[in-house]
């Protein structure tokens, strides 16, 4: 295929809502460093000044990997990295590529149970589906900061400490699945809203017995609000190239919108013969039906 013809068959490219100048320290926390932020407030008698210093100090941080990163040279896109990847009568089977945060690949043991330990996580990207192949791509930058208590912290008997990490990093990955290897795909999408907040004993303030004849004080902390909005997809395949029973979980970027997930999951269906219950290895029919589409 000439890079003419494969420019007119390259789906536009979807962006999210990612920027990461946008960002708070907040949003680029993970989810353990997220709950270890929570727990300030159960755990320290002033827990405002705590999370004061570790914003500003985490916003720092972010800062200075920023500017790190920012001389950094041969960047490549997705459309770079797609460019010369298709086959000659390989066509795109589904108009846009679906943007993703994270894909896990999950070896599958005799008992049908995942084997956990053998888990590989691989960085955002975008899937593209063809007649022939789902193509994983990946080229972005990713920054991610990480907050943990110092190993050996006890806040009620020193002050303690907290380990705050930024880090950046530009990934490219490029991994080609083909769809003969499917058996079954799933669906599932989670929204909803989390708020939460401590209630708290404080000692008096009062004569100074030490809470033998006066009662202790309650003071509520500050709500915390966390969203769930969720989709992903789970595909049960054949992983190349030796051909291990895996689980491939993808988690559908939150700004794809659900209607454009649907569609994609059908054009997978559409295009992989073992999920269509079709046990021939041959795709030719398929191939033809959805070269025709599009």
């Amino acid at each position: 295929m000439s890079t003419t013809e494969e420019q007119k068959q390259a789906p536009p490219q979807q962006q999210p809502q990612d920027n990461y100048s946008n960002l708070t320290f907040d949003d680029m926390l993970d989810s353990t460093s997220r709950e270890a932020r929570r727990n300030i407030h159960s755990i320290h008698k002033h827990p405002e000044k705590v999370l004061q210093t570790i914003g500003a100090t985490g916003r720092s941080l972010i800062r200075e990997t920023g500017q790190t990163m920012a001389v950094i040279r041969d960047k490549m896109t997705v459309d770079d990295l797609q460019r010369g990847l298709l086959y000659a009568d390989e066509r795109v089977a589904f108009p846009t590529r679906l943007i993703y945060r994270s894909v896990t690949f999950y070896g599958i043991q005799d008992d049908l149970s995942r084997d956990a330990q053998s888990a590989v996580q691989k960085p955002p990207g975008q899937l593209l589906l063809t007649n022939q192949r789902l193509l994983f791509l990946s080229s972005t930058m990713f920054r991610g900061t990480s907050l943990k208590a110092k190993e050996g912290f006890a806040p009620k008997r020193h002050p303690g400490g907290y380990e705050v990490t930024s880090s950046s990093a530009d990934t490219m990955w490029f991994f080609p699945i083909p769809v003969r290897n499917f058996r079954h795909v799933e669906m599932e999408v989670r929204r909803g809203a989390e708020v939460r907040a401590f209630v708290l004993a404080e000692d008096p303030q009062c004569c100074g017995c030490y809470t033998i004849c006066c009662p202790k004080e309650w003071r509520s902390t500050q709500v915390s609000r966390d969203s769930l909005n969720s989709r992903t997809l789970t595909i049960s395949c054949m992983l190349p190239p030796w051909g291990r029973k895996t689980e491939i979980v993808i988690d559908v970027h939150q700004d794809v919108p659900l209607s454009t997930v649907k569609d994609f999951l059908s054009a997978l269906q559409l295009v992989s013969p073992k999920i269509r219950g079709d046990q021939s290895d041959s795709v030719k029919t398929l191939q033809i039906a959805a070269g025709e589409e599009m």
